[in-house]
């Protein structure tokens, strides 16, 4: 964007483009600082912290085409629109071809996340100081993630991950918005300023959120950003062998397998049809001692090239209303990637 003269970024792939839930969207994934970590080149082991960017760009429900496209080398659509291109990869969902010299538009947010990738596999497990699940219903159960009771709202997997570890924020409830923005409250709780306490209670705020004196402060809400957590979308509660057996999601295919659908009217593309596939999950109900594996895979070099692949599990934010209740945010990321590498 800043030209030749501009600060160099870099990137982990080209933009990608993604339907979850009746949402598509374009994905920029931009390093936002060195990746660190340590390699055994003898033994094709990796692990590394990948601090990233992911740049998400909301396109609405449905489109074919999410992100500009590379179509003979010319970028289709986007501020680059018309000018010169070469392809950096291939959408399989989407059978686009996309390009770092074709960005998406401008918007809408960003979401920092740290991804921790290793050859050797990472794991999660629920334990007791795991944040418990805020759905309704689902109080008792522990969930893998949630986010701090903090101004930065930093995914967390238990309170360690909070600034200063303080006991109860993550998953905690914070004021958001208002004068005292991210600071931990409680639902219902009282200040001993009355003129503060009216303000709010005439606002119909909890008086947590409220700061300074007299009326004009500001209050906000006490709650925690995003959809409510619970161990998965499941109506029963059970996640089994990685799918919700009573929970089913339409989606067209052979084609646009992106476009979510009820009966096939709904699917534009020629010969696609609407199928109804079960909800996927990871397995187990939120009980304490439930895991999830992200398996990676070590791989010695031979003449000088290795192919290990990558594996990493991560907690993900909120994000935006739209996003949060498609994708069940915040909650926990898994994610592998095959390497290929050359050693000179």
């Amino acid at each position: 964007a800043a030209g030749a003269a501009g600060p160099c970024s870099f990137f982990l792939g080209p933009p990608q483009p993604i339907g979850v839930g009746g949402v598509t969207s374009c994905v920029l994934t931009e390093l936002n600082g060195p990746v660190t970590g340590t390699i055994d080149v003898e033994a094709g082991e990796i692990e590394a912290s990948v601090p990233l960017t992911l740049q998400v760009h909301l396109v609405g429900s449905g489109s074919p085409d999410p992100c500009p496209r590379c179509v003979a080398s010319t970028c289709d659509e986007g501020p680059r629109q018309g000018m010169a291109c070469t392809v950096h990869g291939t959408s399989q969902a989407f059978a686009d071809d996309v390009s770092l010299d074709c960005p998406p538009h401008t918007g809408s947010f960003a979401i920092p996340l740290t991804l921790p990738l290793a050859t050797s596999s990472q794991q999660a497990t629920l334990s007791a100081a795991s944040p418990s699940c805020s759905a309704f219903g689902f109080s008792n159960q522990r969930c893998f993630c949630d986010t701090c009771a903090s101004a930065g709202a930093e995914p967390c997997f238990t309170d360690a991950d909070c600034p200063g570890g303080v006991s109860g924020s993550c998953g905690g409830f914070r004021c958001l918005g208002g004068n005292n923005n991210g600071a931990a409250c409680t639902m219902g709780g009282s200040i001993a300023d009355p003129a503060c306490h009216a303000y709010c209670a005439g606002a119909g705020m909890p008086d947590a959120c409220c700061t300074g004196a007299g009326t004009g402060v500001g209050c906000s809400a006490c709650s925690t950003p995003g959809a409510p957590t619970k161990p998965n979308p499941c109506l029963s509660g059970m996640c089994t062998a990685g799918t919700c057996t009573d929970v089913s999601n339409g989606y067209c295919g052979p084609h646009e397998t992106f476009r979510s659908c009820l009966a096939d009217s709904q699917c534009p593309f020629l010969g696609d049809t609407c199928a109804f596939l079960d909800q996927p999950c990871f397995d187990g109900s939120g009980d304490v001692g439930q895991s999830v594996v992200a398996t990676g895979i070590a791989d010695p070099p031979i003449n000088g090239i290795l192919e290990p692949v990558l594996a990493g599990l991560f907690c993900v934010p909120e994000t935006n209303t739209v996003v949060d209740a498609s994708r069940g945010l915040p909650g926990l990321g898994r994610v592998t990637a095959s390497v290929n590498a050359m050693i000179e």
